[in-house]
């Protein structure tokens, strides 16, 4: 695993290029009533809401289509999925989570898009603290990531560092919450009680 860091602000950001996820945009199979206005029904993980939300936005312009958006967890958004049988475009983390839906028979076509990029960003006040992975398993240190039951970049968390990393049961001590999403872990950072979180770039 190679690290490089970058300073934005007052923040600094971490990139782990030992760590890649796939990003897939799954069509699953979705009925309406064929009286309703057209509309799609966009399920992405919350680590992409930036960049769906501005497709969203340019898609609804050039087609006048509505776009439903709805941003969480992919392991959130699976269950989802699953139980209600509902969605358009699904856009998970992982393909672990598309893959459990395609053994449902509810992908009807996929294709990969993207390399994600696993990240640590530092709070202004722990920036002399921490400069490196091995930093986040220093006593003291208040670590935030992802539920690793809920969202994808959690589970890669625990199985790509936690566990493989020869600290890494020292970084798990210093875990002090887990967020639901991306977006979660996020404000709990901005809240100012956290040292670190491992987020996607």
């Amino acid at each position: 695993m190679t690290l490089r860091s970058a300073s934005y602000s007052k923040k600094i950001y971490f990139l782990l290029f030992g760590l890649f996820v796939f990003l897939l945009a799954a069509a699953v199979l979705y009925t309406r009533s064929v009286s309703q206005e057209p509309y799609i029904v966009f399920l992405s993980g919350a680590g992409m809401k930036e960049p769906v939300t501005k497709i969203a936005a340019n898609f609804e312009r050039q087609t006048g289509i509505k776009v439903q958006t709805h941003f969480e967890g992919s392991s959130i958004l699976r269950d989802y999925i699953l139980k209600f049988k509902t969605g358009d475009i699904f856009l998970p983390g992982d393909k672990k989570n598309l893959d459990i839906l395609r053994q449902k028979g509810l992908v009807k076509r996929s294709a990969f898009l993207a390399w994600h990029i696993v990240t640590i960003l530092v709070s202004p006040q722990a920036a002399d603290k921490i400069s490196s992975l091995a930093d986040l398993s220093k006593p003291g240190i208040r670590l935030a990531i992802s539920n690793p039951r809920q969202a994808s970049l959690g589970r890669l968390v625990m199985q790509k560092i936690i566990k493989v990393y020869p600290r890494g049961q020292a970084i798990l001590n210093n875990i002090k919450a887990y967020g639901s999403s991306s977006q979660d872990v996020l404000r709990l950072y901005h809240q100012g009680n956290i040292d670190a979180v491992i987020e996607w770039e």
